[in-house]
């Protein structure tokens, strides 16, 4: 009996772990449960807990390799399961993998705690002592992993641990709930319309959309709007019934703030008040305290005072944009002031009007096979980068498409663009690494998953606004980190480097969507084949560059400073979250006419995990960083495609992974400190 079940485990986990077919292994995505992947990391962690107990006991003297290397390698079979644990969790959400999500999510934040709290395994990698003969990356390795043991606190004492742990364990399973709601939440969301014409001013195929929305609710005849961003979005920019608007904005706004069982205000504050006793048990005022300690901030206040210095001009800069909008407003017979759901609809005809600009047009030139064709064209010319289908790997949905990418001839990796929404997926946009690069024990090629949440049209074709093909270049700017990465170690790779310069690559990665001479060849309407026109490119540009990135907007730095605010207070006893973002708006002068991005009921970054919690700051420092990179760029012969230029990047940035501190990394390709001032000039703020 006690063989056959240990036969039944090890076949559950090798069906989740023990990857097969090309480049080293693909994930069995689509062939495996919520149940085994349940089952694999249970056996996972068990093979842990086991590897560091052997670690931790044994009597020959610490070495590299039978601790670090032996540590870094048991936590192999683990970071698989965890992969296909979270490529389920965010894309393929059944129920019963909502139920595994929010149970193995406190599992595994108890596990964590435990592992990294042992201080036998701890004193034996303290034990360890190299030789100079060892390399920078087993040099860094070491000591990475102990700062992990200090960061999780495994100086603390036998009863401060044991809170530590509980506290971990109560945030993940909070957490989870917390991106669990949001997501069903939306998906059985939709402002139902009872008449065609409310919809005047949108497009035959949004109506079309809306129709079919409104069938498969049970409401024939009707017409819905789904409440989600890239429905919403449209919606509140295109449709001429103010009413209409105004329901859809109300309904959008108040994610995760209704009463029932989707309201996360409770969760808010219990996650608040539980990452203080985190932090304090730790030794740190703030959980913000706790967070930047570990960030290229440092503090956070330096963090705040780049976020503070922007918001002005930033705020002088929309306040003369919203000038001209309310006088459009007023023209169209708006009076009184401006609500939130009127912004979008009078900032959309004001760019319409300043720069003869459609962006319903513009999406019949950037169809997902387009926008792919540019980019792959781009990364090409800049980095020798190559791609091709891989059809016959494993997918979650038959509208994933998946490809190899070559560089110099050989295989460097596989990218899937999982970019089509569905019921079960998170919504929004998102990078997920998995599988990342390795040369120890053995050469291991990086495996990244985009995902999106694209609408198709009627016919099959799948366009895209501008907003969506700037993401698509985004979040592959993520994958290319991953892609380029040669650190010899898995905890040495981009996901190591600190949280407040993960985001140089992608955000930099948007720029090559605007090179003119790119969207000349790939933008060409679905229909006609038509190149777009160069009216169309320049208004494009103009309009992009006035309209500025996300960091430089009052709808991005208003939540970023929320969030870092909230994080740093040190007394939250009775603590009412929402009481805070309200004067935080007030003092700010935040315009009532403008919705943040989010707000902390549908705050995803800051509290369905910690990596952006007080640290939402993280795009505008990564901008910054940006704009200094960019001038670069423009400054050389070859401009974007500077192969100078390129070369540095990748050998600076995008092939060190977390080899070293980012300040290092972003100190050799500017050859100084990255310059504040750079990002304002960018966008003409200064």
């Amino acid at each position: 009996m006690v063989q056959l079940t240990y036969a039944r485990k090890v076949r559950t986990m090798n069906a989740v772990i023990a990857w097969a077919g090309p480049l080293g292994g693909l994930p069995p995505f689509g062939s495996v449960t919520p149940g085994e992947i349940e089952a694999a990391l249970e056996e996972a962690m068990a093979a842990v807990t086991h590897a560091a107990e052997r670690i931790g006991n044994d009597a020959e003297a610490a070495t590299f390799d039978n601790s670090v290397l032996a540590l870094e390698l048991a936590l192999t079979p683990l970071r698989r399961a965890e992969a296909m644990f979270n490529a389920y969790s965010w894309t393929a959400a059944t129920p019963d993998m909502a139920d595994v999500r929010v149970r193995m999510a406190a599992r595994l934040a108890a596990f964590d705690a435990t592992l990294w709290t042992d201080r036998a395994l701890f004193e034996r990698l303290s034990a360890v002592e190299l030789d100079r003969d060892r390399s920078a990356a087993d040099h860094r390795l070491l000591h990475v992993l102990k700062k992990r043991f200090v960061r999780r606190g495994v100086s603390l004492s036998d009863a401060d641990r044991a809170r530590l742990k509980e506290i971990e364990q109560r945030l993940a399973e909070l957490q989870a709930r917390f991106a669990q709601n949001l997501s069903d939440e939306e998906q059985e969301q939709a402002t139902l319309v009872d008449s065609e014409g409310e919809l005047h001013g949108m497009t035959d195929a949004f109506i079309a959309q809306a129709a079919a929305l409104a069938e498969r609710l049970g409401a024939p005849g009707k017409w819905a709007i789904a409440n989600t961003r890239i429905s919403v979005n449209p919606a509140l920019q295109g449709v001429k019934n103010r009413d209409l608007r105004r329901r859809v904005r109300e309904l959008w706004a108040r994610r995760g703030e209704n009463e029932g069982p989707y309201d996360n205000r409770p969760l808010i504050s219990e996650i608040a008040a539980l990452r203080t006793q985190k932090a304090r048990l730790l030794g740190y005022p703030s959980f913000a305290h706790y967070q930047l300690a570990d960030k290229m901030a440092g503090t956070p206040e330096a963090a705040m005072a780049q976020l503070r210095a922007t918001w002005g001009p930033v705020l002088d800069r929309t306040r003369a944009d919203l000038a001209e909008i309310e006088r459009l407003a007023a023209a169209d017979g708006v009076h009184g002031a401006l609500e939130p759901s009127d912004y979008p609809f009078y900032a959309e005809r004001l760019r319409e009007a300043r720069f003869a600009l459609d962006s319903e047009a513009i999406k019949d030139y950037l169809s997902l096979d387009n926008v792919l064709a540019a980019l792959f064209d781009a990364m090409g010319r800049l980095h020798g980068l190559t791609f091709a289908p891989l059809p016959e790997a494993p997918r979650l949905a038959s509208d994933i498409r998946c490809y190899e990418v070559r560089r110099q001839g050989a295989a460097i990796g596989a990218v899937w663009f999982d970019v089509i929404r569905r019921v079960g997926k998170q919504p929004g946009s998102w990078q997920q690494e998995v599988r990342p690069h390795a040369i120890v024990p053995a050469p291991q090629l990086p495996l990244s998953l985009i995902c999106s949440s694209l609408e198709p049209q009627a016919d099959g074709t799948v366009k895209m606004g501008w907003d969506y093909a700037n993401v698509l270049f985004h979040e592959f700017g993520h994958a290319l980190h991953m892609l380029l990465n040669r650190a010899p170690y898995e905890s040495l790779g981009p996901m190591g480097v600190e949280w407040d310069m993960i985001e140089l690559p992608s955000q930099l990665n948007e720029r090559w969507l605007l090179d003119r001479n790119l969207l000349r060849r790939h933008a060409k309407h679905c229909r006609t084949g038509e190149v777009m026109p160069d009216a169309m490119i320049d208004a494009i540009v103009a309009a992009q560059k006035h309209r500025r990135v996300t960091s430089a907007w009052l709808e991005y730095l208003a939540p970023a400073i929320v969030d870092l605010e909230l994080h740093s207070l040190q007394d939250v006893d009775n603590l009412d979250p929402l009481a805070v973002e309200s004067r935080l708006y007030a003092e700010l002068e935040m315009p009532a006419a403008i919705d943040a991005l989010m707000r902390l009921p549908h705050q995803f970054h800051s509290f369905a995990g910690e990596h952006y919690a007080a640290a939402l700051y993280s795009y505008l420092w990564a901008d910054v960083l940006v704009a200094d990179t960019l001038q670069l760029f423009m400054a050389a012969p070859g401009g974007l495609y500077d192969a100078d230029v390129a070369e540095g990047w990748r050998h600076c940035v995008l092939t060190v992974g977390s080899l070293r501190p980012g300040a290092e990394s972003v100190f050799a390709l500017l050859n100084r400190s990255p310059d504040p001032q750079a990002f304002l000039r960018r966008f003409d703020l200064v």
